[in-house]
């Protein structure tokens, strides 16, 4: 497990750019393992816990433990843990994961992504039509097709599925129903998970608080 370790915390290395995948039988410790990255990424290297690994670790080889420590003495990540045999697709449990993380923080701020566009749009839909100065209502269009094609789900039961649960049903509802109303499909740059965190990674805000996102899936 320490030759895993090592080889997963050479992700902190600015060159790189790749993601592990940890596979083997029931009980080899894979879940303990993800337990340690997920302190390791969390904290900075002078934390109680922290130091008893380090401490640990110089056992067995004491220069890579002072590497692996010198790599975490500043800085702590954001660390997403998709909650296991949740529904929906990989993508859906990431955001979803990321986002709670972010609550769990106290960040403030929406990830920047399609589910977030899909309610901007619904919104703009809703006021538009509030105003009368539009010919087309799509607001009232778009209640009336959830209601008819989609009877199990309420508009504010649909909100709360874009905004708070990733829900990727209510997603493809969306680009159904806003394809029979504009007869455009539903487009946003930001309609890729890796762009997506990405965006977040990128902004003043998040990077004053946390070096960067780690996302460990047991």
């Amino acid at each position: 497990r320490s030759d895993v370790f090592e080889r997963i915390a050479k992700a902190l290395d600015p060159k790189n750019r790749r993601c592990y995948l940890l596979t083997g039988s029931y009980g080899t410790g894979k879940s303990h393992l993800c337990l340690m990255l997920a302190n390791y990424f969390m904290h900075q290297s002078d934390v109680p816990e922290l130091k008893e690994f380090f401490a640990s670790y110089s056992e067995e080889d004491e220069s890579l433990a002072k590497v692996l420590s010198h790599k975490r003495a500043k800085g702590r990540y954001l660390l997403a843990v998709p909650e296991y045999g949740s529904k929906g697709d990989f993508e859906e449990l990431v955001l979803r994961a990321v986002d709670e993380a972010l609550k769990r923080e106290e960040f403030e701020g929406d990830m920047d992504s399609h589910y977030q566009e899909a309610i901007r749009k619904i919104n703009t839909w809703q006021e538009q039509g509030r105003s009368g100065k539009t010919r087309v209502n799509f607001y009232d269009h778009f209640c009336e097709e959830l209601r008819d094609r989609f009877p199990g789900w309420t508009i504010d039961r649909f909100i709360k599925g874009l905004k708070e649960e990733y829900n990727h049903d209510a997603l493809q509802i969306f680009r159904q129903i806003h394809k029979n109303i504009t007869t455009n499909e539903f487009t946003y740059s930001k309609d890729n998970l890796v762009d997506i965190l990405t965006a977040i990674n990128g902004t003043k805000k998040f990077q004053e608080r946390f070096k960067g996102i780690v996302i460990i899936f047991d």
